[in-house]
């Protein structure tokens, strides 16, 4: 049974299995070397500063590729944030501080806000890739002014769940804190409710692909996996759907895969997911 609960975790790609971590820990091993590392964050950098963005939503892989549930690019999407950077010399300078929701590796059904930048970041990625969104200039300006007032956090619940349903607060985890700031900049609003209710109306989540029998066998298994929070199908966050969702509305300047150093668009389409109705948006320009 243990066993096969281990070989269940693992086709879950989200989750944490044994000792590996999940995706959306910050300090994961190195899978590159440094200096690659440091190349690649800076080519994310380069790429943000090239498109003027103040404020983007940059994802990337923390597990396998091979891991992944179908359909799934990333593990853990944060906010890039055009920042002044005080130096350890005490000296300044202007560079992209990203402000991320963090699992806790030691207790991995909790999360914390976490303020680093673009080495760490991609410190542990599983690949040299990275899905970067970057929003309409008006819609940056509301994010920004969430993101530098410390807004922001009041939309943090620490109870962490890998697959959290984001039209349920009882757990969060990274994409779904990132959507939930994201529709609060949208709608000018601080109401959990609201938001809540605006993306029940609206938002299509990613469907997993797996059935709820099998969810349940493999949440006995790992610590960040609830299905509390869950009816079926049983639906998560991703960056795709949270990309879908805003081009969809027409608050997307751009969306870009950077792999190899190289940038490409990515094609954003429906996700397959349950249907909706359209929704009106209060004007953001």
């Amino acid at each position: 049974m243990i066993r096969l609960l281990i070989i269940l975790i693992a086709c879950l790609g989200f989750a944490q299995a044994g000792h590996a971590g999940g995706g959306s820990q910050r300090n994961l091993p190195a899978q590159f070397k440094a200096e690659d590392i440091a190349s690649f964050s800076k080519q994310v950098e380069k790429t943000l500063a090239s498109k003027r963005a103040i404020v983007a939503l940059v994802a990337r892989n923390g597990r396998p590729p091979k891991n992944l549930p179908e359909g799934v690019r990333y593990t853990h999407v944060g906010f890039a944030v055009y920042s002044e950077i005080q130096l350890e010399d005490g000296n300044s300078q202007r560079g992209y501080a990203f402000h991320n929701l963090y699992q806790l590796p030691e207790q991995p059904d909790r999360s914390e806000i976490v303020v680093d930048f673009a080495m760490d970041f991609f410190a542990g990625a599983s690949e040299m890739k990275a899905g970067i969104l970057i929003p309409t200039p008006a819609l940056q300006k509301r994010l920004y002014e969430a993101i530098v007032n410390n807004g922001y956090h009041e939309f943090h619940n620490p109870r962490y769940s890998a697959i959290s349903n984001p039209f349920d607060t009882r757990y969060q985890n990274c994409t779904e804190f990132v959507m939930n700031v994201t529709q609060s900049a949208i709608h000018q609003t601080s109401s959990l409710a609201e938001i809540k209710a605006n993306l029940q109306q609206s938002f299509d989540p990613f469907v997993l692909p797996y059935s709820k029998t099998l969810l349940n066998l493999a949440s006995m298994g790992s610590q960040d996996i609830s299905m509390k929070d869950h009816g079926y199908p049983v639906v998560t966050t991703t960056f795709t759907s949270i990309a879908d969702y805003l081009k969809k509305h027409k608050l997307v300047s751009e969306v870009i895969e950077l792999s190899n150093l190289t940038a490409v668009p990515i094609k954003i389409g429906r996700n397959f997911g349950r249907s909706s109705n359209e929704v009106e948006l209060l004007d953001v320009r």
